[in-house]
């Protein structure tokens, strides 16, 4: 799974296998070590996580709400990134007719992130 970073904007690109791997365990994460430590300080863990409803049909979420989209949440801690999809959301990605999921979340400042989580049609590891 490819993580590209720019200004306002994340994105995740998978191959078709990690979109099946993804789509069978629900979950999909990868750990960029930057030394031998294991602190957060020493590594970036990304990935991808279904998560079952919307937040409507779903109550209220933990989450602060300028991290929350309809179609997406976001964890953004230290050495940790971690985009949550709800299914209803993922379901046309998942079976290959959309080849992305996009959305903007509100992060406090004039434009938002805007996060991208597309399929690498044709890449072969």
């Amino acid at each position: 799974m490819k993580l590209r970073l720019e200004e306002n904007m994340l994105r995740l690109r998978l191959s078709s296998d990690e979109v099946k791997q993804f789509a069978q365990f629900k979950s999909l994460t990868y750990t960029l070590r930057f030394s031998a430590g294991e602190s957060a300080g020493h590594c970036l863990t990304y990935g991808l996580e279904l998560l079952p409803e919307t937040p409507e049909n779903n109550g209220p979420i933990n989450q602060e709400p300028e991290k929350i989209s309809p179609k997406i949440q976001l964890v953004a801690e230290a050495g940790l990134i971690l985009i949550k999809v709800f299914a209803q959301q993922a379901h046309s990605w998942l079976t290959g007719e959309q080849i992305a999921i996009t959305a903007q979340i509100d992060v406090g400042q004039e434009t938002p992130l805007r996060i991208i989580i597309e399929q690498d049609i044709g890449y072969q590891h």
